[in-house]
């Protein structure tokens, strides 16, 4: 389902919805506090996870891994790039 319709879907219902947003980090300890964190907030059931992109793709081979890791949830996901 569309990150979109879901929100339409939520406002419909009058029902309260959130997202998470993370950014990629920069080591390897980093990556896995970030995959323990969404682990645990991901029982919170938010309406997508929202992952951005550093500046200039720094972390762009990072992100890729972690898209794929996300995917193990059941949570629409939005991959942005910030310039």
């Amino acid at each position: 389902m569309k990150i979109s319709d879901k929100i339409k879907e939520y406002k419909k219902q009058k029902k309260v919805f959130y997202s998470f947003e993370y950014f990629p980090p920069k080591t390897d300890f980093g990556m896995d506090n970030l995959y323990s964190r969404i682990d645990k907030m991901s029982s919170l059931d938010p309406a997508y996870i929202d992952i951005t992109w550093g500046a200039g793709g720094s972390t762009a081979e990072r992100n890729n891994s972690k898209i794929l890791w996300i995917g193990c949830y059941d949570a629409s996901y939005l991959y942005k790039y910030v310039c």
